[in-house]
C-alpha cells in the first residue's frame, strides 16, 4: 500500500519528491523557469523544453506561492512569453507546467518579475553664453 501526500496540488507517493526536470507521476518531466526579464507593463518568461510536451500553460498571481489551484492560467504558451497589460510596480510570480495528450505535469520551480516602466529618453542641452 502506498501513502500519498499533497504536494503542489499534486498527489505524489509520501517521501517521493520531485525536483526540477524531474518525472512527474504522469510520465511527462517537470520544466524550469530560466529567466523572467520585467519590461514597461510586461514580464518576458523563458522556460525550459520538456520531452513529450505537446503545450505548456503558465500559471501566475500577485503574492508567492502560485500553483495550478490558485493561479491564473495563460494556456498553449511558448518559450519566451510575453505578459503584458500587467501594472508596472507590482510584483508577479509564475510557474509553468507541460501538457502532454493525457495529463499535466507538477509545477515548475516559482520565480517572479517586477514589470517597471522604461526611463524617459533624455535630452541634455547645453546653451552657451556669449
Amino acid at each position: 500500500m502506498v501513502d500519498w501526500t499533497r504536494v503542489d496540488g499534486q498527489a505524489i507517493p509520501s517521501g517521493q519528491a520531485f525536483a526540477a526536470g524531474a518525472l512527474a507521476s504522469s510520465g511527462i518531466g517537470i520544466g524550469t523557469i530560466t529567466n523572467v526579464t520585467p519590461g514597461d507593463a510586461q514580464n518576458t518568461i523563458t522556460f525550459t523544453a520538456v520531452a513529450g510536451a505537446t503545450s505548456y500553460n503558465i500559471y501566475w498571481k500577485t503574492t508567492s506561492g502560485v500553483t495550478k489551484l490558485n493561479g491564473t492560467k495563460i494556456t498553449g504558451v511558448t518559450s519566451p512569453h510575453v505578459h503584458t497589460g500587467l501594472t508596472n510596480g507590482v510584483e508577479i510570480f509564475y510557474v509553468y507546467t507541460a501538457q502532454d495528450a493525457e495529463t499535466e505535469s507538477v509545477e515548475s520551480n516559482e520565480v517572479s518579475g517586477t514589470p517597471n516602466a522604461s526611463p524617459p529618453n533624455v535630452t541634455t542641452l547645453f546653451f552657451g553664453i556669449a
